[in-house]
């Protein structure tokens, strides 16, 4: 493919990821994960996987549609204002997936040439905190190898610019695109995960300062269920960790998280609990509890509440059907 016909597909997709101008969500896409704490790399099933871990979705239902919304509190003129808004849209069948998503994240707004040993203090002085805010469409294509390996992987097509919380304005937007994969081992009723995001690192223009880079983000995860293979069944337990650290509004985070999820009245009632702490500086420990109601067998409503730290606060509601 030229470099004129890619350009003009690129530009395409711009002009439908800018459709949507609200502040982003720095927390991370998906009602259920976010009930269990984030604690989800190896528990993911459904078209949250796109984001969460692309061979997820090989382990569960024959197709899987998601919709979520949310709201999240953050620190004074963190992102265009203190209120921030996430939609996810996510459709499954495997081996493919596409989604939507929107996130937000936090850049240091450090002049040229300062050194970086407080970024969030020195954001404060200057007025404001700068978020790299990323609007993501993602196709997601996996392949199991034997029964018991499964690797998948995101091509991402995203718009991204930097927003500065003091000016609200916002740097010159560029769409490129990106890379996320995954692994998911099962063995019995336990399973093993792995995901890289942002495989290619990319970077955004902004004014006056250094570019800002979308970093890597490795994590890995584990979990237990007393249903699988098949359904979940009663009690699902799971942990994870970030094996790379990540920018919040209050400082770097390099989050270890634990959850569960229990289901009753035969599937019609799921609830679910988790807390994450971080390794890097203070642990800044943020618990979050969910619950989902079947409407109908396979069909779900789903909402959750997380707390801790003023940046990571935030409630999201959503939908998600399965068969």
């Amino acid at each position: 493919m030229c470099r004129n016909d890619l350009n003009g597909r690129l530009g395409a997709w711009a002009a439908v990821l800018s459709l949507v101008s609200t502040p982003a969500l720095a927390q991370q896409p998906g009602t259920r994960a976010a009930g269990m704490a984030d604690a989800f790399v190896a528990v993911v099933d459904d078209a949250t996987s796109v984001f969460w871990n692309p061979a997820g979705q090989a382990t569960g239902a024959l197709v899987s549609f998601v919709v979520d919304l949310g709201e999240e509190r953050g620190i004074p003129d963190s992102q265009r204002g203190e209120v921030g808004l996430g939609h996810f849209v996510g459709f499954t069948i495997p081996p493919l997936g596409i989604a939507y998503y929107r996130r937000a994240v936090p850049v240091p707004a450090a002049s040229p040439g300062t050194e970086e040993t407080d970024p969030i203090r020195r954001n404060v002085e200057e007025g404001g905190v700068q978020t790299l805010s990323t609007s993501v469409v993602g196709f997601t294509v996996g392949q199991s190898l034997g029964d018991y390996l499964v690797v998948a992987a995101t091509t991402k097509i995203l718009r991204g610019e930097v927003w500065d919380g003091a000016a609200s304005s916002a740097g010159p937007a560029r769409t490129t695109v990106d890379w996320d994969a995954g692994l998911m081992a099962t063995a019995g009723q336990w399973r093993a995960g792995v995901v890289v995001r942002n495989l290619t690192t990319p970077e955004f223009e902004r004014s006056g300062l250094p570019t800002a880079e979308l970093e890597r983000d490795v994590r890995i995860g584990a979990a237990w269920g007393s249903g699988w293979p098949g359904s979940l069944g009663r009690l699902v337990v799971s942990a994870d960790a970030n094996l790379t650290r990540q920018r919040s509004a209050t400082g770097d985070r390099r989050d270890v998280a634990a959850g569960a999820e229990t289901w009753w009245w035969q599937q019609r009632l799921g609830l679910r609990g988790g807390v994450r702490a971080s390794l890097e500086g203070e642990a800044r420990p943020v618990p979050a509890v969910g619950l989902s109601a079947a409407v109908r067998p396979g069909m779900y409503v789903e909402a959750q509440m997380t707390g801790g730290p003023r940046d990571q606060r935030g409630w999201s509601a959503g939908a998600r059907v399965t068969f």
